[in-house]
């Protein structure tokens, strides 16, 4: 019935909407997703959302998950990550499809890099 229908949804309705929910694990990672793409904490991020982020500099954040969604992505900024972080989300990164440049710092494991560049991805170094 017409009439039962939420009128804040018949608002909001688009075609990105009715992709599913992504999920983070990482409230902090969850937060600069949504600067990114500016989204406020009481609206959900979707699959559509995550398919628009083309560029990322991720500079906070333990664990990634969520960013697998970002099936787009072609370049991301990493300098200021940890190691550790590196490594705990190094397959999320290594599996994004449209992955093409990465922008690391020279004291970030080069073992990273060089897993990066063996999947065709362009690495980028930065001296500090």
């Amino acid at each position: 019935n017409i009439e039962d229908i939420d009128e804040e949804f018949v608002v909001s309705f688009k075609t990105k909407d009715l992709t599913p929910t992504v999920i983070f694990k990482d409230p902090d990672f969850e937060q600069l997703i949504r600067n990114k793409i500016g989204k406020y904490e009481n609206e959900r991020i979707t699959e559509g959302d995550m398919q628009d982020i083309t560029s990322l500099y991720i500079f906070w954040g333990e664990n990634f998950t969520g960013l697998e969604k970002a099936v787009n992505l072609n370049a991301l900024d990493i300098t200021y990550l940890e190691n550790s972080v590196l490594q705990a989300n190094k397959s999320i990164i290594l599996n994004l499809p449209s992955l093409k440049k990465v922008f690391m710092s020279e004291e970030q494991d080069a073992s990273f890099g060089k897993a990066l560049q063996d999947k065709g991805i362009e690495v980028k170094v930065f001296e500090y």
